[in-house]
């Protein structure tokens, strides 16, 4: 028997401001779960007429997952959000998809009928976390030239170049040169989270958006 997929919609959706990464950045004394754990927080004020326990899943996305990015984000920062248990979570690594993946995956769950709600998102400390930190890139992806050397940093910097004249190919600042040099890659990107929930137009009709 053919079933059909339900319709999904976006309910709502919450951020934290973008904010310069460092030791003096904004974000510099905030874990990242705590940074999703007040988007969730906030998202569930925002439409009390939500039950908590009506949560199906939260699937958070993060490229580094270790430290207070790590332990399975989507799961810990429902409980530390104050979700019931009963909420399942998970993690979800796509490098700059992340969060987008997390919200199709969600949808999909309810499209198919796994679930009802979802929240998804992604949070990404640069701060605590530069791009590439504790990798270990399988020295194969060089050696036989797999990939270019800056996709082990999602690409190469900008450079900035005056009318008239073109940059230098020169070589990308990847991870290995930073490995080499025993220092760690400057901590020039931004820190945010921005979790958002979604639901099935065939939901409860205690639920937002129904």
């Amino acid at each position: 028997m053919a079933r059909t997929a339900r319709d999904v919609v976006f309910v709502d959706g919450v951020r934290t401001p973008f904010g310069k990464a460092g030791p003096n950045g904004l974000f510099a004394e905030t874990r990242a779960d705590d940074m999703v754990v007040s988007v969730i927080r906030e998202l569930l004020r925002r439409n009390p007429a939500l039950p908590p326990g009506r949560v199906g899943e939260v699937a958070i996305a993060a490229t580094t997952q270790t430290g207070d990015q790590g332990l399975t984000i989507g799961r810990s920062a429902a409980v530390l959000a104050g979700l019931p248990k009963s909420v399942p979570g998970y993690a979800i690594d796509r490098m700059c998809a992340g969060a987008m993946t997390a919200v199709t995956t969600a949808a999909g769950s309810i499209a198919f009928g796994a679930t009802d709600t979802a929240i998804a998102g992604g949070v990404e400390h640069m701060g605590h976390h530069p791009m590439g930190a504790g990798a270990d890139p399988n020295p194969r992806f060089i050696s036989e030239h797999l990939v270019d050397p800056s996709a082990l940093v999602m690409g190469r910097r900008r450079r900035t170049c005056t009318t008239g004249s073109r940059p230098s190919p020169g070589p990308a600042p990847t991870r290995t040169r930073w490995a080499a040099s025993g220092k760690s890659p400057p901590p020039t990107r931004r820190a945010r989270s921005s979790p958002t929930w979604c639901r099935s137009r065939s939901a409860a009709p205690n639920a937002v958006g129904a």
